[in-house]
Parts: structure tokens; C-alpha cells; sequence
């Protein structure tokens, strides 16, 4: 990994991390970038930092262009069907199975925080769930 100074953050420098970063995963690279892209944002505002940096690097047609596209997700329970789908999941063949998936859907909560739950984080009292999200905060 190579380290660069702010004001060695090019668009040249950026097109060829970009590359050398989306051989492993595009869109693993393309979130970084945007994210290192808000931070030069961040930089731009701070009249101290605001010298320092090419605010334009992250926004070069050549960085652009080559950025896989954002698609919204389409993988989800529209309203009209989780009244069918709450019925499929009643009655499996497995009952721990059926309440999992019913918990992930009123919980919202991500697959992995639900199956890490224990009954320490069961609170029947005040009827409260404790559940980590994916940084191990609660």
C-alpha cells in the first residue's frame, strides 16, 4: 500500500488505485472511492485543508466512466406480498426457522446480528431486543 501525501491525490494517482482496487472487486472499490471522495468534500470545506487538496481528482471523466452502475435493489418483500409470504414462513417444517425469518423482517436487522442473539439480549420486562449491528455497536 502506498501512502500519498494530499496534495499527491491526482486524478492520475486515483485512476490507477481505482484499477490496481477493482481487479479484487469493482464495487468494492467504487464504495471506497465515493467515500474517499466525501472525505475530499470534507477537506474542500476546512479552509485549512481546503489548499491541500484537487478537489476535482475524484469527479475525472476517466474515474467516472469506469465506475460500475449504481443499481437500486430490487431483492425485496413489496408490501402487497408479505401477507402471502407471512403465511409461507407459519408453517414450515422447522419452527426455529419460521421465527427467524418472521424476527429479520420486523426487526429489519441483518441476517448475521439476529443469529448472534442470545438471551442476554432479550429483555421480556420492558419487551426489548439488544441486538449488535455490523460495526459491534448496539
Amino acid at each position: 500500500m502506498q501512502l500519498l501525501a494530499l496534495v499527491d491525490v491526482t486524478e492520475d494517482a486515483l485512476q490507477i488505485w481505482f484499477e490496481r482496487e477493482a481487479v479484487a472487486g469493482r464495487h468494492q472499490a467504487a464504495r471506497t472511492l465515493m467515500m474517499f471522495r466525501g472525505f475530499m468534500r470534507w477537506c474542500a470545506a476546512r479552509p485549512e485543508h481546503r489548499k491541500q487538496i484537487d478537489r476535482d481528482a475524484g469527479r475525472a471523466p476517466a474515474i467516472l466512466e469506469n465506475l460500475p452502475p449504481n443499481t437500486k435493489r430490487t431483492d425485496c418483500i413489496e408490501a402487497a406480498q408479505l401477507p402471502g409470504w407471512w403465511q409461507a414462513v407459519e408453517h414450515p417444517n422447522n419452527r426455529t426457522a419460521s421465527v427467524y425469518l418472521k424476527a429479520l423482517v420486523l426487526t429489519g436487522a441483518r441476517k448475521e446480528e439476529l443469529a448472534g442473539l442470545t438471551w442476554v439480549h432479550v429483555d421480556f420486562q420492558w419487551r426489548k431486543l439488544t441486538i449488535a449491528d455490523k460495526v459491534g455497536q448496539t
